[in-house]
Formats: C-alpha cells, sequence, structure tokens
C-alpha cells in the first residue's frame, strides 16, 4: 500500500497529476487484523475518505492508515456511518454504512469548493482547500467531521513499512 505498486493508485495517481482530484473511500477493513487503507486511497495527491457516525464517532469498519510510506490516512471522513439511503430494493430508506458512502459526500464538497474557486489549481483544493472548508463549517454544519475528532483516529505503524 506505498500508492506506486497497484495499478488502480497509478490509475487515480495519474489522474491527479492530470488536474482532477481523485476521492477514493478508505475501505471498510477497520475492525480485521489487516485494518490499513485499500487502494486506491493509498494514491499519492488524492483524497482519501473515512467514515464518521452523526454524532462524529470513528466508524469501527473505516479502515485506517498510516499508508505504508507513513502518510496519515484517511485525509477527512465524512458521514458514512448510519446514512440514509435506498435500500436494495428501491421501496424505502434505511440506514446505510461505509465508506463507499463516505466519498460520494467530500465528492460533492470538492465540486462545490472548486466551483466556488475556480482560479485554484487542482492540488490546492484537495491539499488544502477541501480540510480548511471542513474545518470552517464544520462546527456549524457537520460537526462529526471536525479536525480534532479527525486527527484522533489510532495511526499505528504500517506493518509493512
Amino acid at each position: 500500500m506505498d500508492g506506486q505498486t497497484a495499478r488502480i493508485s497509478i490509475a487515480a495517481g495519474m489522474a491527479s497529476q492530470k488536474g482532477m482530484i481523485p476521492v477514493c473511500s478508505a475501505g471498510n477493513n477497520g475492525n480485521a487484523p489487516w485494518h490499513f487503507i485499500s487502494a486506491p486511497a493509498d494514491a499519492i495527491d488524492i483524497l482519501a475518505v473515512g467514515a464518521v457516525g452523526g454524532v462524529g464517532q470513528h466508524a469501527p469498519f473505516s479502515s485506517f492508515g498510516p499508508s505504508a510510506d507513513g502518510r496519515v490516512k484517511p485525509d477527512v471522513c465524512t458521514m458514512g456511518w448510519g446514512a440514509i439511503g435506498l435500500r436494495v430494493e428501491g421501496d424505502s430508506i434505511a440506514p446505510i454504512s461505509g465508506t463507499s458512502f463516505s466519498a460520494p459526500i467530500l465528492a460533492k464538497l470538492v465540486a462545490c469548493l472548486w466551483q466556488l474557486h475556480p482560479e485554484q489549481s487542482a492540488q490546492a483544493i484537495s491539499a488544502g482547500g477541501t480540510r480548511k472548508a471542513l474545518r470552517s463549517i464544520s462546527h456549524r454544519t457537520i460537526p462529526w467531521a471536525t479536525a480534532s475528532r479527525i486527527s484522533s483516529w489510532p495511526t499505528t505503524r504500517c506493518p509493512c513499512s
């Protein structure tokens, strides 16, 4: 999980180099012995998204880092534990969980932020703009995405490094 080996991670890194902002789920192995992020969340210069619940608690299933080369992952967290979505049957809504629900929330934020600041590069938006935007609005609208909660996630050393 060094961000430069898995083909999907290489592709995500290439998309970033071409001016896109890849937003990738961190993975759902937080409860497993191998709790680390999965590809392409290990890619360099992408936004890896973890999951939290509605009152700020770390979702136990949400994978976390660091990456093999020591980068802190996930980069940010959004609602993904007990989110509300359409049931598979399509007949009603229900609580659903997974980092696959967290990533689209962040992707929407990134798109809105970039639309608000079109003069900014993709790297400026993903490197600091998204985190700064989350911190500036989190205390008012999304209390579960505060920087202090994200930074309190465990970041044990990756055994493969």
